[in-house]
């Protein structure tokens, strides 16, 4: 990237005289010469018509593996830089796809069609050239992505209580960072329906994504100000006499308790619905006698979601969009939307 093979120094004048500095953005020092990342990949499957051709099923799987990863290094600040980057870590990401299509009815008035498909991958860390395990950019002390050789690239470790300092804390250490799950779900699916029975249509979308973690920092500002919806229930593990829910994360804060604010993100939702009418032919061509066919539909998206996470949505993440999802908060988001629409499609 720009930046990493040469310095970039920042123009100045003191007293009437040019100088050079360095400033910020200009940090990276380059300890070993640099080399382009090295990425190979290998996919194998198999599919096959079953149930005499009424059905499709394929099965894939993958391994990914980076080699000489670019990954940067803190420096003292007495050289003059913060950051070295080198080429020095090798990441193996392995995966699993597979996909059923069904054909249940084939008849001239029904038509039913189906597709299944379910997909799972795991990331790790396979080599970091003596580099000492480093937390990634993760959830503000609330967690974060944590690398060392042998561990998930995506496992989420975070600072915790000791043994029954629930009830204790302040007045107790806090534990070394632990392992509280992994941001990547151990699974997801889909399920997709195309119904047709003569003139009318119904088509649906479902989608299930089981485990992941998502930090749900929206909650952490509501709780602020003592709003939250559960704030004043009973508080049932881990208690003071008398404490609520929101009583015990408030007391909990200062200590950055990972578990208090991270959340299991499966969700099963109801992605989309349609349901189509096409218009006899007699009565279209008394409108319109150039038109093959007019077909009404009307679909609603995002219609229904369900959850046991506490925020707006699982799938929210401000950090969501790299390669390797060291991310995972859900900070005060637009709501999710949903959508209803009404379409007149016409052939010609």
């Amino acid at each position: 990237q720009y930046g990493d093979k040469f310095t970039q120094l920042n123009v100045g004048r003191i007293e009437g005289l040019t100088t050079m500095s360095l400033g910020t953005g200009s940090t990276n020092v380059i300890v070993d010469s640099l080399h382009p990342e090295r990425q190979a990949e290998i996919e194998a499957g198999i599919d096959g018509s079953i149930l005499g051709g009424r059905g499709n099923l394929e099965f894939t799987g993958y391994q990914r593996k980076v080699t000489d990863l670019l990954i940067n290094r803190s420096l003292l600040s007495s050289t003059g830089f913060t950051t070295a980057r080198f080429n020095g870590a090798t990441i193996r990401t392995r995966g699993l796809e597979v996909s059923l299509a069904l054909v249940p009815i084939q008849k001239p008035s029904v038509q039913w069609q189906t597709r299944t498909t379910f997909s799972r991958d795991n990331t790790i860390i396979l080599d970091m050239s003596g580099v000492p395990p480093f937390n990634a950019a993760g959830s503000f002390n609330f967690g974060a992505a944590r690398f060392f050789v042998d561990s998930s690239a995506t496992a989420i470790y975070g600072t915790d209580t000791l043994p029954g300092c629930m009830t204790t804390w302040p007045n107790c250490p806090i534990a070394q960072p632990v392992k509280v799950g992994n941001l990547n779900p151990q699974f997801t699916m889909g399920f997709n329906s195309d119904l047709k029975i003569k003139a009318f249509s119904f088509n649906f979308l479902l989608s299930w994504q089981q485990g992941g973690l998502t930090s749900d920092l929206t909650r952490w500002l509501i709780d602020l100000a003592g709003t939250t919806r559960d704030y004043g229930e009973p508080c049932v593990n881990g208690c003071l006499p008398g404490e609520t829910l929101g009583g015990q994360r408030a007391r909990l804060f200062p200590a950055f308790v990972t578990r208090i604010n991270v959340s299991d993100a499966t969700y099963l939702k109801l992605r989309e619905v349609t349901l189509g009418y096409e218009l006899p032919r007699s009565l279209t061509s008394k409108f319109w006698s150039n038109a093959r066919f007019v077909r009404l539909s009307a679909s609603g998206r995002n219609l229904i979601t369900l959850t046991r996470y506490t925020g707006m949505d699982p799938e929210v993440a401000n950090n969501g969009s790299r390669n390797i999802r060291i991310g995972f908060d859900d900070i005060a988001p637009y709501p999710p939307s949903r959508a209803f629409w009404f379409s007149v499609d016409v052939g010609f």
